[in-house]
């Protein structure tokens, strides 16, 4: 098995994301206790209001950087996606300034200090996202892996240091901010070597006008709906917060954070590898998935079992006692988070052009059903609403499993 390219690369991606996860990790019982489930749900509405804006900060043009033949116009759509991110994140905050005195409606004081940090972050994610893809291009799969630790470090570090100064949720935020910073510095040593590189090559204007034509598909089609996608993935925070308070949005955001986290970044760099082995052969992709889905059964049952049998003893025994019921809300969540970590690699086929409206059609379902479970539970209590909402997760993502089979047929 270790002789399979798709399984090296792979695994070169998954050493650099258990060091990048092993620290925060670690390092999550002193979090815990410099602060309060209310600072992370606070974090985590900061978060998810982030990815909102900043997952179509580049008009999703940065998968358009594994299409083209020519590393030329690989390089004038990356760079394109960056100059877009870096518009955007400006107009996420006339957005923000213009919307200020109705987001006080919905959001606490303490949120609505740290608003304008998230333009920041807007730009600094949708940066890192086509520099990922340029990376991913070139197989540089190797400095991924280095961006992803450093990212880590960054934050927790930031996060433990600014705790000292009772900064509340604030130094929760800015190690947010500063390890994508330190994300970027990593990740942008490609993008540069390929400017010095190419210093004789002139931007074509005109060719960048005829890319975008050519790729129109991933604005028009795939950025809904990946807007469309994160919104019904992050707004639960914003709810949970909303609604019931910052300690229940705390112990949600937490659990998907240090459960969900370190599956979804296995997820991702399988995904990656898998996306581009799928752009240069394009054979065989339904039984590539159907492996796929076998290897991560196993992972995915043992998360289920350990936090269902072991979920308020670790949580308490880690945490602290004041995180011992977020074990309770980690059973229930766990079964959420297992979907989510077998199906989600397999969403790069919904990433080839042919396959973009079929994605759209599932995000579009998703967002409805997520909606209305906010319409049936606004006077409910937590509880009620954690298990409604990880029922549906199953399901939508059970069907989500049928879809990318078809795209994988069409493939």
């Amino acid at each position: 098995m270790l002789k399979n390219i798709f399984v090296k690369r792979v695994l070169t991606l998954l050493t650099g994301t258990t060091l990048a996860q092993a620290l925060p990790i670690l390092l999550s019982p002193i979090l815990t206790r410099l602060y309060t489930p209310a600072e992370f749900g606070q974090l985590g509405v900061v978060v998810a209001i982030t990815a909102i804006f900043g997952i179509v900060a580049g008009w999703r043009m940065e998968f358009a950087i594994m299409q083209p033949k020519s590393e030329n116009d690989a390089f004038r759509i990356c760079s394109l996606t960056m100059a877009l991110s870096i518009f955007n994140s400006m107009l996420t905050f006339v957005f923000l300034v213009l919307l200020n005195d109705k987001l006080e409606m919905y959001l606490d004081d303490a949120i609505l200090n740290m608003i304008y940090l998230i333009p920041v972050s807007v730009a600094l994610m949708g940066v890192c996202q086509s520099l990922n893809y340029l990376n991913n291009r070139f197989i540089k799969f190797k400095l991924i892996a280095q961006g992803k630790v450093f990212q880590s470090v960054g934050n927790v570090s930031t996060s433990i240091t600014y705790a000292s100064y009772g900064s509340g949720s604030l130094g929760l935020v800015l190690g947010h901010v500063i390890g994508q910073a330190v994300h970027l510095t990593i990740m942008s040593k490609t993008y540069i070597q390929w400017l010095k590189g190419k210093s004789s090559l002139k931007y074509n204007l005109l060719r960048t006008y005829s890319l975008i034509k050519k790729y129109k598909k991933y604005p028009l089609i795939s950025a809904p709906g990946a807007l469309v996608d994160t919104v019904s993935l992050q707004s639960p925070v914003i709810f949970v917060n909303k609604i019931f308070d910052s300690t229940a949005a705390g112990y949600f955001s937490f659990i998907y954070r240090i459960i969900g986290g370190p599956l979804a970044l296995v997820s991702a760099a399988i995904s990656q590898v898998l996306l581009q082995k799928i752009t240069a052969e394009k054979s065989n992709t339904v039984n590539q998935l159907l492996k796929l889905v076998r290897v991560l059964l196993i992972p995915a049952l043992f998360t289920v079992l350990l936090l269902n049998f072991y979920g308020e003893f670790i949580f308490g025994f880690v945490f602290g006692e004041e995180w011992r019921v977020a074990g309770s809300y980690a059973a229930v969540i766990s079964f959420s988070v297992a979907i989510r970590f077998m199906v989600t690699p397999l969403s790069m086929v919904m990433a080839i052009e042919k396959n973009l409206k079929l994605g759209f059609l599932w995000q579009a379902i998703y967002l409805f059903v997520i909606v209305s479970l906010y319409f049936f539970f606004h006077n409910g209590d937590f509880d009620a609403f954690l298990h409604a909402y990880v029922i549906a997760d199953v399901l939508m993502y059970f069907l989500y499993f049928y879809f990318i089979l078809i795209g994988a047929k069409r493939i």
